[in-house]
């Protein structure tokens, strides 16, 4: 029997996931340059932006740290009214 709510669930990790990948696209940040900032391996990178790990509070924190001008709730909420840099 199919649990709609896990696939739901799996839909929202799936959609921060693509607008975290179309927001790193857009501000030429590498899997490299991601895993060099946040002190861990490009696997580690790898793997939350694949669906192995979900984007943790950690590494939002570390997005916010790093690159001010992304903004960490338009990628986990998807809210339209929100940009998804402060430079766009």
């Amino acid at each position: 029997e199919l649990d709609i709510c896990a696939v739901k669930k799996n839909e929202s990790l799936t959609a921060q996931r693509n607008r975290l990948k179309q927001v790193l696209k857009h501000l030429r940040i590498s899997r490299q340059d991601l895993a060099i900032k946040f002190e861990t391996t490009v696997g580690y990178v790898n793997q939350v932006l694949s669906g192995g790990n979900a984007i943790s509070a950690g590494f939002r924190e570390k997005l916010s740290k790093h690159y001010n001008s992304i903004n960490i709730d338009w990628i986990m909420s998807g809210d339209r009214s929100e940009e998804h840099t402060s430079e766009l």
